[in-house]
């Protein structure tokens, strides 16, 4: 997942694999747009346990720990957010 608004990457690294979901600097998305990216990588990890996602922002920090937290969330309900940071700490 590509979280920057500008950087591209070739996707034939890829295997064609890669999903850009732009957020802005110093900024988040809406509910209803992350909420989808979740249903989205959700269904996709579901598809093979041999997939993963890996999320990439400019620096990333905060829109790569906010889309790994808000994934982690909504696979699993019983989580804590605080477990969930205490998980993106480590």
């Amino acid at each position: 997942v590509n979280t920057t608004q500008t950087q591209r990457y070739h996707t034939d690294a890829f295997f064609e694999r890669i999903f850009r979901f732009p957020i802005s600097i110093n900024s988040v998305p809406n509910l209803d747009s992350l909420y989808r990216l979740c249903e989205i990588l959700d269904e996709y990890l579901k598809l093979d346990s041999e997939h993963i996602v890996a999320v990439h922002s400019k620096h990333g920090q905060g829109r790569v720990c906010l889309v790994a937290a808000a994934l982690l969330i909504y696979r699993d309900d019983t989580v804590t957010v605080a477990a969930v940071l205490g998980k993106l700490e480590r």
